[in-house]
């Protein structure tokens, strides 16, 4: 095999493996009594892109973003007022029930006129300046399979915050106090229908933080909150 193919081949292959793996395979429970992710507005988030585009110029990348991402997701479901399940939605489940989050981020960079694309769930300067490098070898390595540059549409700079207006913030509200409330409302439906009834609950919060190489910051917090009612019949 070629050399330029081997290296090429090798270099794509971890990250193949890591896209490949599930959504959820990095979640961890979340825990807040452990310090947490900064939160969207944290000029952190400044400083961080800034040293991954600083990085990417370095090593002579035409052109570099980084996104930073935190989803949080908690899903409960009672049947006649037996709790069935409490946990991270999206297949993720912490230990003792909990709520589960991921936490990272990625780069994206075009060395030679080739994309590149590295990630990591570590969120530290030093991991940011790493990942940055295996985003330009990732790019350096295409290189071999490429027909022409990849050439970017011009598009203006923003540096803009947006946020799903919202009443009442579903993570401030206690998890016994949703329990409670599914089963007031299954408890209600049970007298009045003498049915079987299964209610659920999904709470889904994402966070992200995009930073561009044309001075685009972007930061957005999405909020979704989402039920499902389920009637059976008494045979």
């Amino acid at each position: 095999m070629h050399p330029s193919r081997r290296k090429f081949l090798q270099t794509l292959s971890a990250g193949a493996l890591a896209a490949g793996m599930p959504r959820w395979a990095y979640a961890r429970a979340f825990d807040p009594s452990r310090e947490q992710a900064p939160p969207t507005r944290d000029p952190k988030y400044r400083d961080w892109s800034s040293a991954a585009l600083a990085e990417a110029k370095r090593l002579g990348c035409s052109y570099a973003d980084v996104r930073f991402t935190r989803n949080r997701a908690q899903n409960i479901a009672v049947r006649n007022g037996q709790i069935m399940r409490v946990g991270g939605g999206g297949g993720g489940f912490g230990p003792g029930g909990d709520a589960t989050e991921t936490y990272g981020f990625g780069v994206r960079v075009i060395h030679g006129g080739v994309w590149g694309f590295a990630s990591s769930p570590l969120v530290t300067p030093e991991e940011i300046k790493r990942v940055t490098g295996i985003a330009t070898d990732v790019a350096r390595a295409s290189a071999v399979a490429k027909k022409r540059d990849v050439q970017l549409a011009p598009a203006p700079a923003y540096d803009e915050l947006w946020q799903v207006p919202i009443q009442k913030d579903p993570w401030e509200v206690p998890l016994e106090e949703k329990i409670d409330m599914l089963g007031l409302v299954i408890q209600h439906a049970v007298q009045k229908d003498d049915a079987v009834v299964m209610l659920s609950v999904d709470d889904r919060c994402f966070s992200n933080c995009y930073a561009g190489g044309n001075g685009k910051l972007i930061r957005q917090i999405l909020e979704f909150v989402e039920g499902a009612w389920v009637p059976f019949n008494r045979l």
